[in-house]
């Protein structure tokens, strides 16, 4: 079964989600970003991040940089760049408490060792997310991040939201109306809490009444950022990184074999 699922891995996974060798001590894990509009699941998180403002404080009227340029922080500010602001005063900063002596050496040291020791550069952003501009500096934020899927077996519930159990239920289509009732589908609700592996459809199993109820819809319309939408690859509904149609859904056969494969990750 694995090595089926090994084969369907290629075809509906790894275009965002690398492989990791882990006898190579020198490998370097390329991730990919995809807008939320793109791979459809619950853009909640994304926005949040993308458009929380906050009291900019002593960094009002200071130009800061972004990949398209220099902004000015008014009194209300992207909370986003404001965080990155305040990282890079702290990482670029003297310490004001070190005699200058001090300082500088610490300076080349640190300089120098990077050189030495980290041969990882600034490269573009990799995957399909909408472009920065002047006017919306921080569009490419609205994305969510493919990682590598070593443990993947060890991590539900999955999607960035916790919002389903297992990944034979990833491979599954989210149920929208009009759909057949006697179809499968991802669960609209399920009990968190537990910590019992479920071995055979591999992610978290935990009986209703025990653990926590996670509601992913309400009166039929998904609650906002516990959607189970999106990512649905494996059920034909969302096209791959680079391709404009979505892939043919799997069937039970093939959905058992991608669950076995994603075992050995």
């Amino acid at each position: 079964k694995w090595k089926r699922g090994q084969q369907l891995y290629s075809q509906y996974c790894l275009s965002c989600h690398q492989l990791i060798d882990r006898e190579d001590w020198g490998r370097r894990v390329v991730s990919t970003i995809m807008s939320t509009d793109k791979v459809g699941t619950d853009p909640k998180m994304a926005e949040n991040g993308v458009g929380y403002v906050g009291n900019s404080g002593n960094f009002e009227y200071i130009y800061q940089e972004t990949d398209v340029g220099s902004v000015i922080l008014t009194e209300q500010a992207p909370v986003v760049q404001i965080l990155t602001a305040a990282t890079r005063g702290v990482i670029a900063s003297n310490d004001p408490d070190k005699w200058i002596g001090r300082r500088v050496a610490d300076w080349v040291y640190a300089l120098v060792s990077s050189f030495a020791d980290n041969d990882i550069k600034a490269s573009i952003k990799q995957g399909d997310y909408e472009q920065d501009t002047t006017t919306n500096p921080y569009a490419s934020l609205k994305s969510y991040k493919a990682r590598s899927l070593n443990g993947i077996w060890a991590t539900a519930p999955y999607l960035h939201n916790g919002s389903v159990p297992t990944l034979y239920d990833l491979l599954l289509p989210q149920k929208r109306p009009g759909d057949p009732e006697d179809d499968e589908y991802r669960p609209n609700q399920f009990a968190v809490g537990c910590r019992e592996l479920d071995p055979i459809k591999v992610g978290i199993k935990c009986p209703v009444g025990v653990g926590q109820l996670f509601n992913t819809t309400e009166n039929g319309v998904d609650i906002i950022g516990n959607s189970n939408a999106g990512h649905e690859y494996a059920a034909g509904k969302t096209a791959p990184l680079g391709a404009k149609q979505p892939l043919p859904a799997l069937n039970a056969d093939d959905r058992w074999a991608l669950v076995e494969y994603l075992k050995t990750l």
